[in-house]
């Protein structure tokens, strides 16, 4: 249980080429304790605009810019327009699915991901081991 004022070490990547907008440079803001790796500490990073990829949970500090916003949405209250209702429409025979395991064809998913946006960042060149050793954030 996360107590309701706490402390959290925070680590400062190097800065590096942005991956998103070209001639910007970008750096993060990681969590470093390990006890704020369960759902509850999630959910109170996520309220104060840290996003979690694998088992890094950080937040963009970027020194000349700040265009890197975190949205959450309430699913409840969003309207979809007609473009968007006729996307779902076209994607009606596509379904999903929880698995506890993963399938063999993932790891090549996030291969061409990682080579299309991330090949010169610290996620590039991609490993099979480590992909297949994310942690699940869980309570």
């Amino acid at each position: 249980m996360i107590p309701e004022t706490q402390q959290i070490r925070i680590g400062l990547s190097t800065t590096n080429p942005c991956n998103y907008l070209e001639g910007e440079e970008e750096r993060v803001a990681v969590a470093l304790d390990q006890t704020i790796h369960c759902n509850q500490g999630y959910e109170l990073l996520l309220a104060n605009g840290f996003r979690r990829s694998g088992g890094t949970i950080y937040t963009p500090h970027c020194p000349s810019c700040n265009k890197c916003q975190a949205i959450r949405l309430s699913i409840s209250d969003i309207e979809l327009s007609k473009s968007q209702k006729r996307l779902i429409n076209k994607a009606s025979h596509l379904r999903w699915e929880l698995k506890n395991e993963m399938d063999e064809n993932w790891f090549e998913l996030y291969s061409l991901y990682i080579t299309e946006r991330h090949s010169n960042g610290s996620m590039y060149p991609r490993k099979e081991p480590s992909f297949s050793s994310l942690p699940v954030v869980n309570g």
